[in-house]
């Protein structure tokens, strides 16, 4: 039956006194219409749907009054809570002359029977007893729950014909019918339901949208009403109404350019649907035209031609789609987001890809149907309009909504694959990956931004953390990252070891230009480069490895070329002097200098002087003080190159203020062991654990003429810059001429070297104890051919009289130095003119030498 062929009536309601409609929207049941029969146990629940509400099982019936026209339509909805049966049925009686149908004549639609085949009936009454018309599709009313929203056409020619739509969604896709004349409807008054339950399903049955209307016999052809591709082979094209079978699955009706036919067409879900198969792919990202033609409607109605312009945009192939931006660690009660780019040449569909994360196992699928377009961006997160706000995007940013898989907040993975299982992009990444600012220590609703946008391109030196600029995302726009126009700079470069060269730049610097050897090399290509890259997590720095070991002896000409950034700005040809600085021995690398006692609010300095032939390096070097048991490491690293003084304190712009120094002056900011006003005992060890240098300062070793209030901010200097010796002759207070100190830069008490080396005592004639810084001190050399001698050094008047003894019998070694200051035994400043030098050397062994010359002190102490 319900594979007759028929003509459905295509209905236009027109306003009749006779016709009815309810969907209970005014929550009544009783009136508007009026509904009369077992009113009491029906009800209108809150959907606004009319529900069975009886106490108990039995049979319940509504029924309505009306005067039928000579054809008409009649629409029900139904849906029971469970599978229905034969205890457990129901019916509607689309047309009755009997407002009890048992008593008279009717037509029924019943739901419900024994066996699991449930399917929709057509009856027709006679006095009670019923005669089957025609069914629906066997099973299709077996579901738990059981619904169908029902279209029952009926022609004065008595033809009836069923259109049942199971999933309530229009598709109307089962029809059946039959002819009968048993009633007409000039004799008909009376539409009703009627329910048949047992006490269990005593409120499970729900009806909506009940109703009887006039219909006119459809003079007008179908009309297209919807089309897609829905992948390479298939296009889905919806009408207005149902088609007659023989035109819609004809393929001669469908073409493209006249000549592309379809391979084969299919019903859709309904008949007013079809796909078009074809057997070669149809054209990519490009727009083409469809024309339908010869196609009828089951009036016989045709649509004689219609052409309509559809375009496919294919899923991407890989290195197409590159995953740009992904923010795994939003602020609290916030969503994550994922950002792609299309880097291709023609627009992709993402409909259908899948996001999927790894370390969980979660997936999503995207729904999208908008292609994205070459060069374009686009976010996807479960809240669009938050996102937007939270970073202030644009209005042209490209943002839609989509579920995403959960995200990992320290570690995780993101991966975009296509339909059949293959990936686009992927992503692995960790927290280490973020390149805020040390100081910013929280990384929370801070995105990762893909530098440059190539596929599977992961090192940690291509993902950036957002620019604060953006409030730290940009997504569905391209990244602030990626305006900077500005060439990138060395800010520093240094040795880690003989064969390691790490570089240091002022912006993220683009890896494929750092692995060009080419771009980094030295003067006569000596050392020869053999491999560089980008730091791992920190594209700032660039690691260089040399082929052979540079040597600490002389400094090295590097060259820089053809390095790019993240934006592939170039940078400036650069050339630079470059040290390897070796760990220090025994005599490399001497105590200076020491302020023990500084100004109030200043701080404590150590100098340090390289005293060997070759740049050393103080990263590790340890300074001690045995006095308060205390040690601090240097940290920092720094070359320290041959003759050069650095000095080492906990705040170096401070120590600037303090002292009047000179542009070449070196500081190294580094914590140092507290140092005793008084006195204390420094030691200098390096990172072997090799003692370097002691020195044990006491207040008692400043210029005798200084109290104990102004050796305050004045230095201790050394003045034979020789690791261990501690003499008393050989520290000296620092000149105030230089502020009492010299930080960072030679001695103002410092031996001049190069004296006449054949005398046994040298010196040059004439000093000034002034604190000017030139010459304040007598310093004397001498040069003894062995160890072992005792010298006795007296300085005399030249009336005769003793001034001061400055040694006696003290050991002495082959070289040495001794000073005098101007003052007499009594620590009282003497006064200008010329003085005799008495001094006498006794070596166990024999040898004597008594040498007397004289000196000029030209100047007085203030």
């Amino acid at each position: 039956m319900r594979n007759n062929v028929l003509l459905l009536l295509v209905l236009h309601v027109v306003s009749l006194n006779a016709q009815f409609y309810d969907s209970f929207d005014d929550g009544d049941h009783v009136a508007n219409p009026k509904w009369l029969g077992n009113n009491s146990l029906f009800t209108v629940d809150p959907q606004n749907k009319l529900r069975l509400n009886a106490p108990a099982g039995g049979l319940a019936y509504l029924y309505t009054e009306l005067v039928y026209p000579d054809s008409f339509v009649a629409t029900a909805e139904l849906s029971m809570e469970f599978s229905p049966s034969a205890t457990n049925f129901t019916r509607i009686y689309f047309m009755s002359n009997h407002k009890d149908p048992g008593l008279g004549n009717a037509y029924f639609i019943q739901a419900g029977e024994n066996g699991s085949n449930d399917a929709l009936h057509l009856y027709k009454s006679e006095w009670g007893v019923t005669s089957l018309l025609a069914s629906g599709t066997p099973g299709a009313m077996a579901g738990d729950p059981s619904t169908a929203a029902l279209k029952i056409v009926y022609q004065k020619s008595g033809e009836i014909t069923v259109w049942a739509d199971y999933n309530l969604d229009g598709s109307f896709e089962d029809r059946f019918s039959a002819t009968d004349a048993m009633l007409l409807p000039s004799q008909a008054s009376y539409f009703g339901i009627q329910c048949t339950f047992t006490t269990s399903r005593k409120d499970k049955f729900v009806f909506d949208n009940l109703g009887v209307s006039l219909y006119q016999v459809d003079g007008s052809p179908p009309a297209l009403s919807s089309s897609r591709v829905v992948n390479p082979f298939t296009i889905a094209l919806g009408f207005s109404e149902v088609l007659d079978e023989i035109s819609a699955l004809d393929k001669n009706n469908y073409h493209i350019k006249a000549a592309f036919l379809p391979d084969s067409v299919y019903w859709g879900q309904s008949h007013d649907k079809v796909f078009l198969q074809f057997a070669n792919p149809l054209p990519a990202s490009v727009p083409f035209e469809l024309t339908v033609a010869a196609l009828k409607d089951l009036a016989g109605n045709t649509l004689t031609s219609y052409t309509t312009t559809l375009e496919y945009f294919r899923a991407p192939v890989v290195g197409e789609l590159v995953l740009t931006e992904i923010l795994y660690d939003p602020y609290v009660n916030h969503n994550d987001f994922i950002e792609v780019y299309n880097a291709g040449t023609v627009g992709v569909s993402l409909d259908s890809l899948l996001i999927s994360n790894p370390m969980n196992g979660q997936k999503q699928w995207i729904n999208d149907p908008i292609p994205l377009q070459p060069g374009s961006y686009r976010a996807y997160t479960p809240d669009a309009d938050q996102l937007r706000q939270t970073y202030n995007t644009a209005a042209t940013a490209d943002i839609r909504f989509n579920a995403l898989p959960a995200f990992n907040n320290d570690k995780g993975a993101v991966v975009i694959s296509n339909f059949l299982g293959q990936v686009l992009d992927s992503f692995f990444y960790t927290e280490l990956y973020q390149t805020l600012d040390p100081d910013i220590k929280n990384q929370e609703g801070v995105s990762l931004e893909k530098m440059q946008a190539l596929a599977f391109q992961n090192h940690p030196s291509n993902w950036l953390s957002a620019d604060s600029s953006t409030l730290y995302a940009s997504p569905g726009y391209e990244s602030a990252h990626r305006h900077d126009q500005l060439a990138p700079k060395l800010i520093h470069a240094e040795a880690l070891d003989s064969q390691t060269i790490l570089l240091t730049f002022d912006d993220f610097m683009n890896r494929a230009s750092a692995q060009q050897i080419d771009n980094i090399g030295f003067a006569d290509n000596k050392p020869e480069v053999e491999n560089a890259d980008v730091a791992l997590f920190n594209s700032r720095l660039i690691v260089v490895k040399l082929a052979e070991p540079l040597s600490a002896l002389s400094p090295y000409l590097l060259r820089i070329q053809g390095l790019t950034d993240k934006n592939n700005n170039n940078i400036r040809d650069t050339t630079l002097s470059l040290y390897y600085g070796v760990i220090p021995g025994v005599g490399d690398l001497v105590l200076s200098e020491v302020l023990f006692y500084p100004n109030s609010g200043g701080f404590d300095f150590i100098e340090l002087y390289n005293a060997s032939d070759r740049a050393l390096q103080l990263k590790n070097i340890v300074f001690a003080n045995l006095d308060n048991n205390s040690e601090e490491v240097v940290s920092s690293s720094y070359v320290l190159k041959a003759g050069e003084y650095v000095a080492l304190c906990e705040d170096t712009t401070a120590l600037k203020t303090q002292y009047p120094v000179p542009a070449h002056a070196r500081f190294l900011q580094s914590e140092l062991p507290p140092l005793n006003a008084d006195e204390g005992l420094i030691q200098l060890i390096n990172s072997d654990g090799e003692m370097l240098d002691t020195f044990s300062y006491h207040e008692d070793r400043h210029h005798p003429l200084l109290d104990s209030e102004d050796r305050k901010g004045v230095s201790l200097e050394r003045i034979c810059l020789k690791a261990f010796d501690n003499s008393t002759f050989n520290w000296h207070s620092g000149a105030r001429a230089g502020g009492f100190a010299s930080p960072g830069y030679a001695n103002s008490n410092q031996m001049i070297q190069g004296l006449v080396q054949d005398q046994i005592l040298s010196y040059e004639k004439v000093f000034s104890p002034n604190g000017d810084g030139m010459d304040d001190v007598l310093i004397m050399e001498y040069q003894l051919e062995k160890p072992g001698f005792l010298l006795s050094l007296e300085v005399y008047s030249t009336e005769g009289y003793k001034v001061k003894k400055l040694t006696n019998n003290e050991l002495l070694g082959t070289h040495g130095v001794l000073t005098w200051d101007g003052t007499n035994d009594n620590g009282l400043p003497e006064r200008m003119g010329i003085y005799i030098l008495v001094a006498s050397f006794f070596h166990p062994e024999g040898d004597r030498y008594l040498i007397k010359k004289d000196c000029v002190l030209a100047d007085f102490i203030d």
